[in-house]
């Protein structure tokens, strides 16, 4: 536990630290040192702690609170979580310093970034060890406040500041849907702890412990960014530095499902799950996804079209838990464990291809100032590496083989096939609910990431900025790099790194104990070797092509005449306009789901033989901001508008309103 004080404390005066320095190359590379030399701490002490060193072990820090002690704990589930916070949190540190250096030279700014990057990264490690219900809001808060005000880096601009508000409005609600969920918890338990509060559980009724998950639901939620609470999402990702970003959608928004597990080891493990409640989770994460991946593939915007990702694939993992919540409810023990080890792991997976997926999108800008796809194209060429590290995380992201996205919805997949599931027809509903809602997700996803590789990769440059791109440095793209070889790991190994997953299952309050189905053991090594046989014919084509290719001399063509080349369906002399666009690619998808979509297009072509050139833009309201809130808004601010009259900027008048709202209330006071 003291690894673990001793990185918090190195991460906060780290952070300190950058305030007393003056030129931005120094106060970015204490802000970095200080990141990485912390989590190397906190990285230990979460292996510790995963390995079940500190089982069952609560640590008291000494400041006491009003409302009870400051208590922490590396539990396994607690560590588990800790050290994706910590590993995302370092790399996206060593990627800042090169992508911030292009803002220019702004010190005051970076300081209070550092100390803002330095404060979330802390509060996120307190939000999964906290004991403590005070605390745990209290870190919670500080997480919600410091990701704000990070977001908000480039205040300047309009659009940056309304993603700001945004983020902040929707991170409050949730937050005041836990403050009364914890206060339902302390009073019927006596005590704000988390201990005192499983104890109780025993005595919860049905009504309470409906109450909670409910709350529970709505308030990480909002954080986790689940249908329809996602609104936040798709404008704060955008208006974020990309490593910002990284952090938010790879570790942030997974200390809410941190939250979603911790409220049923507070409710009393399996004996506090009913059925409907794994229903809700399940119908709530297939809605999540297939919605979250459907907008995304649509998008133009890089960073939006990653952040609607999100949105899926936080629906992914919402559906893993109801696997798990229903197995509990109806004690299937091999229902629970496949269902919280895919939620699990596909919670690694996740943090890991989003966050390269969104450092690999900031590359992408630095090189070519945009994150517009239809403004990029042909970038391979000239970002070798960090074009090999997206299209790994596109591949991952995906769910293909060899990468670890495909082992973790392989485990859900194989849930859907659990032996002892309910009658007939209950079972009937479970495997079309989940096999078809996966596989729909599944779809749209390749979909969805072969529009960003190709358009953004691929192809021809379509602007000057994107035909004279280059390599970002060396500390951008080796960050995406590990984090692409650490996806290849986990497709390549599943099965030690789920072994490590065994001590998390078995954690106090979650009850999930046991080993996998033999069957799925024997799958996932005949799929290892599969794997490894598919790098290793990759290998070999690779090798043959180069020594080919080295054998014979390649020319340029495009400077002979047209004739003397073979012919090469119109392609002889490729140019942007003989490619699709990112819009163009969508266009079917948007076609079929129009009503969903409901494009808005800007500018026209004539009715001429022979138009004048004319530019297009269609872009796509979402479906709860842009059609539901912004009209519930504008209709609550013209209501309010009728009460202006009372505002006359007179005092004598203001006067008067407060006599009669005190004689109001003193007449009330005779009546009652």
């Amino acid at each position: 536990m003291m690894l673990f004080g001793i990185g918090i404390g190195v991460l906060v005066g780290g952070g300190l630290l950058t305030l007393v320095l003056k030129k931005s190359a120094g106060i970015n590379k204490l802000g970095m040192a200080s990141v990485v030399a912390g989590n190397v701490f906190v990285i230990v002490a979460a292996l510790l702690g995963l390995s079940g060193r500190y089982a069952g072990e609560v640590y008291q820090f000494f400041l006491p609170l009003p409302v009870g002690a400051v208590l922490f704990s590396l539990s396994p589930l607690s560590s588990f979580f800790l050290l994706i916070i910590a590993v995302v949190t370092g790399l996206a540190a060593v990627y800042a310093p090169k992508y911030l250096a292009h803002y220019g030279e702004m010190p005051w700014r970076f300081k209070a970034h550092w100390l803002l990057y330095n404060l979330l990264a802390a509060s996120m490690m307190l939000v999964v060890t906290a004991q403590n219900a005070v605390f745990f809001m209290l870190a919670w808060e500080g997480m919600s406040l410091s990701s704000f005000f990070l977001v908000l880096f480039q205040n300047e601009r309009t659009k940056v500041r309304r993603a700001g508000w945004i983020y902040l409005v929707f991170t409050h609600v949730g937050a005041a849907c836990l403050l009364v969920m914890f206060a339902l918890l302390a009073q019927v338990s006596g005590s704000f702890d988390f201990d005192a509060m499983r104890a109780a559980a025993a005595g919860f009724s049905p009504g309470l412990k409906a109450a909670i998950f409910v709350l529970a639901l709505v308030g990480f939620g909002m954080k986790a960014g689940f249908f329809p609470m996602y609104v936040w999402l798709p404008e704060a990702h955008p208006a974020a530095p990309s490593h910002v970003s990284a952090v938010m959608s790879g570790v942030m928004i997974k200390t809410a499902i941190y939250g979603i597990v911790l409220t049923l080891g507070l409710l009393g493990g399996g004996q506090g799950t009913e059925l409907w409640m794994g229903w809700t989770l399940v119908v709530l994460g297939l809605v999540s996804g297939i919605f979250g991946i459907a907008f995304a593939a649509v998008q133009q915007n890089a960073k939006r079209l990653l952040a609607y990702s999100s949105v899926e694939n936080i629906g992914i993992i919402a559906t893993g838990l109801g696997v798990w919540f229903i197995g509990m409810a109806s004690s299937n023990e091999v229902l629970a464990r496949l269902g919280l080890m895919a939620a699990l792991l596909h919670t690694v997976n996740h943090a890991l291809f989003k966050s390269l997926l969104f450092m690999g999108a900031g590359a992408l800008q630095l090189a070519t100032e945009t994150l517009d796809l239809d403004r990029m194209g042909g970038l391979l060429k000239k970002m070798p590496r960090s074009g090999l590290a997206i299209i790994a995380g596109a591949v991952a992201i995906s769910g293909l083989p060899p990468f670890n996205g495909f082992v973790g919805e392989f485990l859900l997949y194989s849930s859907v096939f659990a032996q002892g599931f309910g009658s007939s027809l209950v079972r009937a509903v479970y495997v079309i609910a989940i096999l078809g809602g996966l596989s729909i997700i599944g779809a749209l996803a390749v979909f969805t990431f072969t529009k960003l590789v190709g358009t953004s990769l691929l192809g021809e440059p379509r602007t000057d900025h994107a035909a004279h791109a280059h390599e970002v440095p060396a500390s951008m793209y080796v960050p995406m790099l590990v984090l692409a070889g650490l996806c290849l790991f986990i497709g390549l190994f599943p099965l030690p790194v789920m072994s490590a997953l065994k001590l998390v299952l078995a954690d106090s309050g979650l009850a999930v104990v046991g080993q996998l189905p033999s069957g799925i053991v024997s799958s996932l090594a005949a799929m290892q070797w599969v794997a490894f046989a598919l790098i290793g014919l990759i290998g070999v084509f690779a090798l043959v092509r180069s020594r080919v290719l080295s054998l014979h001399k390649v020319e340029n063509t495009s400077r002979h005449k047209v004739g003397s080349t073979t012919w090469d369906c119109g392609y002889h002399n490729p140019t942007p306009r003989m490619q699709y666009t990112a819009s163009s690619f969508a266009q079917p998808l948007a076609s079929f789901a129009q009503p969903l979509y409901s494009p808005h297009r800007d500018g026209s072509i004539g009715p001429d033989l022979f138009p004048a050139p004319v530019a297009r833009k269609i872009s796509f309201p979402d479906l709860i901001l842009d059609r539901a809130i912004k009209p519930m808004y504008s209709w609550i601010s013209r209501a309010f508008e009728t009460f202006s009259i009372i505002q006359h900027g007179n005092t004598h008048w203001y006067v008067l309103y407060i006599v009669i709202a005190l004689l109001a209330v003193l007449f009330w006071s005779f009546v009652i």
